[in-house]
């Protein structure tokens, strides 16, 4: 079995255009498909998809840590070629895997039942909801089940192959929808059919690229090593008290907005939030190509080249995040006015408060790696849960006692999702690889800087221009990126980011992958 680190320089040129290429096209179709779904379904009924989806969120919990523990444990085997040992690794998973699903399973059938007490619902779409819900249920299952196999396209740097099933997941997703509205009268089954046929269709991928990959794994459950089990519950069961934090933070804006606003206020939030789902799905599909080159470095040993690499992606994410998130905030309103609408161009200011924070939040996700890598993660895990769980009286507050409505919740999430970061996992992070606790504080400064820079110019830029259609916007956006192009490669960045930089592009004009 080949060695995940073989052929390191030779795919990650590859491995990062498959993903730009594949977060192009998701945020196309999110782009085409939130408008469209707010025509047909209006703005009530719309407000229950991304509800279910921040309900289920809360249930894969289990199957976010599962899949961080796997992807850990079978990378040390496989940088380190012993097949027999990945092989009980994988069949741990597998039982982990099994025991999660059926777990989740009576948990999402008992939220199911619960679902009009609990929450307000539009009238006569109670049916409709747990419909909408059953099937990102499904989703969300299939994914537990198929995270043992979909890790080993990470843990083999073959992101290309992973972006392809990824990609006929989504496209069958708002395929199965869109032709479904062309035939019947437009229902949320509809949207639930949509997230099963996925569901089929990213497990059959996923196991179908994890046999082309890794052959030598084989599917048996007597092969199971008892204490990888043990092992990977307990790495699990930390990063189950991360990853219950992080939702706090990341899906609490909608549930609190629902309880406190009622369901139209959900729906305007949910429509902005498909953009803070949209940066974090481009933001994954870089830093997902950076988990195995982190875990290569640490089972070599060389802490010198894991500390250079670190400070580099922490450095050139926040930078290039800048760009995107610096424009949604100075172009917001005629984003939006074109997007979604005129009666949406108001929510300019909560869009800024969603997304402003966002590009030094994401620069630190490669910090995340180095903490699992080392085995590090029960502090991170404490401190992110008291983080989210401080987010909710705070935002209580501030949208209730502070009378701040929609953008008080908005606000208590952001400041939390900062301070976490920036207080605690930047300096933790740099203890770990053996640096000054204030090592990366510099890069996340200047990460601010560029995305405010960004977002003054675009406001500017907006003033002078009043842009009014598409063309006019991308007119817009293209000025201002083109200069940001220039003064970040010039300012933001030191001499040998420059001369990575300069590689990387070099080798894709070229066509290497490398």
């Amino acid at each position: 079995m080949r060695r995940a680190s073989d052929g390191e320089s030779g795919r990650f040129a590859l491995n990062v255009a498959s993903n730009i290429g594949f977060a192009v096209m998701n945020v196309a179709l999110m782009l085409w498909y939130v408008p469209f779904l707010l025509q047909h379904l209006g703005l009530a009924a719309f407000g229950v998809i991304p509800l279910a989806n921040t309900l289920v969120m809360y249930t894969t919990i289990l199957s976010a840590s599962l899949d961080t523990s796997v992807t850990r444990f079978l990378a040390m085997d496989l940088n380190r070629s012993d097949e027999s040992a990945a092989n009980r690794t994988f069949n741990a998973a597998v039982i982990l895997s099994l025991v999660s699903s059926a777990a989740l399973l009576l948990l999402c059938l008992a939220i199911a039942g619960l679902l009009p007490a609990l929450f307000n619902l539009p009238a006569g779409l109670e049916t409709g909801t747990r419909y909408v819900f059953g099937g990102v249920a499904a989703t969300m299952l299939t994914g537990i089940l198929g995270c043992s196999f979909s890790a080993i396209s990470v843990v083999m740097h073959r992101f290309e192959l992973r972006n392809l099933v990824r990609a006929l997941t989504a496209l069958s997703r708002v395929g199965v929808v869109a032709l479904c509205f062309a035939l019947w009268s437009p229902s949320l089954w509809h949207v639930a059919l949509g997230f099963v046929v996925s569901a089929v269709v990213q497990l059959t991928g996923d196991i179908l690229v994890a046999r082309r990959l890794a052959p030598g794994l084989r599917f048996d459950l007597r092969s199971a090593d008892q204490r990888q089990v043990v092992a990977m519950t307990g790495f699990s069961g930390w990063s189950s008290v991360n990853q219950v934090g992080n939702l706090l933070m990341l899906q609490v804006d909608l549930l609190l907005v629902n309880l406190l606003f009622g369901a139209e206020a959900t729906g305007r939030l949910g429509a902005l939030l498909l953009l803070v789902v949209v940066i974090n799905s481009m933001t994954e599909t870089v830093v997902t190509v950076l988990s195995p080159l982190v875990m290569a470095r640490y089972v070599e040993g060389d802490q010198a080249a894991l500390q250079r690499f670190v400070v580099r992606s922490v450095r050139l994410l926040g930078v290039a995040l800048a760009l995107p998130i610096g424009l949604l905030c100075g172009l917001g309103s005629p984003m939006l006015r074109l997007w979604l609408g005129p009666e949406f161009t108001s929510l300019d200011l909560l869009l800024t408060l969603l997304v402003g924070h966002l590009a030094v939040s994401l620069a630190c996700r490669p910090l995340s790696y180095v903490l699992m890598a080392h085995n590090r993660v029960r502090l991170q895990s404490v401190v992110t849960l008291a983080a989210g769980i401080v987010a909710i009286p705070l935002a209580v507050g501030l949208a209730s006692w502070a009378d701040w409505g929609i953008a008080g919740v908005v606000a208590a999430t952001a400041a939390m999702w900062v301070a976490r970061n920036v207080l605690f996992l930047a300096p933790y992070a740099a203890r770990t690889l053996g640096l000054r606790a204030t090592s990366f504080l510099a890069s996340l400064a200047i990460i601010a800087g560029c995305t405010v820079g960004v977002g003054l110019a675009s406001a500017v830029v907006d003033r002078l221009l009043h842009p009014s259609s598409w063309t006019g916007l991308a007119g817009a956006a293209a000025l201002v990126t083109l200069v940001y192009l220039v003064v970040a490669y010039a300012l933001a960045l030191d001499r040998s980011d420059r001369r990575f930089v300069r590689g990387a592009l070099w080798r894709m004009r070229e066509g290497v992958p490398g």
